[in-house]
């Protein structure tokens, strides 16, 4: 196939994945070989005019997608449409949660290319390959395409390696400081994904990246992403309060950045990581008025069977020490997860009816079986009545967040497919 230079790439872009092309989109713009023959734009909504229009321009055209579980079926959907009207003239790759543990589905409902696992270093290997290369290199390590699998590298990604969104475009999103996680929850795919060695992002790099964003758009706040903040610098399974404080000390000698948020959404934290200690040192710095804990399980027993590795009491001592420094807790609990019986259900009402009694707020959630983790080959989570009932009339008085109904329909559509 001959490719007329520059080539496209039109990033799929919703609000579900943002952050991801942010950071996909900063990982190419330093590229120095695709620097004159890339032109990157955003297609935020799925249109075959303006992609027959680009096509009058551009010929192939790289589409690219970031793919969460959820997504799956609108995607596939559009894929086929994409084949069947443009034929060779559309190359599609995807890559994220869902094509990471499903390369195979994915390809076989029509991707060109799977990217498997972290995409910094794939992105740029098989840009290059299939701009420049006319896709001479096979095996491209971490894809699956019609050469067949090919294993990802044992070596993880360097998050100071990559800008953490882009500059050149203008695509911002909260910083991600941390990357892996330790415990391999059941329910959760990030370890798959992202490794069990956690991983940070340097202090340094942190502060030259917020100035730059400051550079372009006028912000006075910032977030972060990670799977656990509170452990931040560290191992992941103890904190690092040296490093935690260095973080914050530093971000806040920016004088631009008015409100640092560490600890809220997109930056839960473990209850056994909430002390007194670790309190103290981010009081001072954070803008944030809650702090998202995961609690999951008001049962020891499906904690146990969860692999979380805490207490309920950690859970609940992480309630009072939040409390007593000024943070409403919100607490993350999943409703049906694998093993529940009727006396694990009466003790997820009794932990979500004491957490609210002590000044917090509960974040419902239903299990869904990720592709990835542990748990993805069990069974939906469902809700008993009871239960529906009592999430329902908290919510009326403000006392319970969440989409716990949705999520029981999605887990349900989920399963029906694999």
């Amino acid at each position: 196939m001959g490719y007329h230079l520059p080539s496209l790439l039109l990033f799929r872009f919703t609000k579900l994945n943002r952050y991801s092309i942010a950071v996909l989109a900063g990982a190419l713009e330093n590229n120095k070989a695709l620097e004159k023959v890339l032109e990157i734009k955003l297609l935020d909504k799925f249109d075959l005019n303006t992609i027959e229009n680009y096509l009058k321009k551009y010929k192939p055209i790289i589409l690219a997608y970031s793919m969460m579980t959820a997504q799956r079926k609108k995607f596939f959907r559009e894929w086929k449409i994409l084949k069947t009207k443009f034929k060779q003239n559309i190359i599609i790759i995807t890559g994220g949660p869902h094509p990471t543990a499903r390369p195979e589905e994915c390809y076989k409902n029509g991707a060109d290319w799977v990217v498997i696992g972290e995409g910094e270093n794939t992105i740029n290997t098989l840009l290059e390959n299939i701009i420049l290369h006319n896709e001479r290199e096979e095996t491209i390590s971490g894809t699956f395409s019609k050469y067949g699998y090919i294993p990802r590298s044992k070596h993880r990604v360097n998050l100071d390696d990559f800008p953490p969104f882009s500059i050149k475009y203008r695509l911002l999103s909260p910083i991600e400081i941390s990357r892996g996680c330790p415990f391999n929850c059941y329910y959760c795919a990030t370890p798959f994904i992202m490794g069990l060695r956690m991983r940070h992002r340097s202090v340094d790099k942190v502060v030259y990246w917020l100035k730059q964003a400051i550079k372009i758009k006028n912000i006075d706040k910032t977030w972060f992403i990670t799977p656990n903040s509170f452990a931040y610098g560290g191992n992941g399974v103890r904190p690092n309060y040296e490093k935690v404080h260095e973080l914050l000390d530093m971000v806040s000698t920016i004088n631009e950045i008015k409100g640092i948020y560490f600890g809220s959404f997109p930056s839960e934290v473990r209850p056994e990581f909430v002390t007194e200690e670790m309190l103290r040192i981010i009081k001072p710095y954070v803008a944030n008025k809650t702090l998202q804990i995961g609690a999951q399980s008001g049962s020891e027993h499906i904690l146990k069977i969860a692999h979380r590795r805490h207490t309920i009491e950690d859970v609940y001592n992480a309630i009072e020490i939040s409390i007593k420094y000024g943070f409403t807790p919100h607490v993350d609990m999943i409703f049906g997860l694998p093993g529940e019986t009727d006396e694990d259900r009466e003790m997820n009402i009794r932990m979500l009816l004491k957490i609210i009694d002590m000044g917090g707020i509960v974040h419902a959630h239903t299990f869904m079986p990720l592709p990835g983790s542990v748990f993805e080959n069990e069974p939906p989570g469902t809700l008993d009545k009871r239960t529906k009932k009592i999430l329902g009339q908290l919510s009326n008085e403000g006392k319970v967040t969440g989409s716990w109904a949705y999520q029981e329909k999605l887990a349900r559509d989920m399963v029906k497919t694999y």
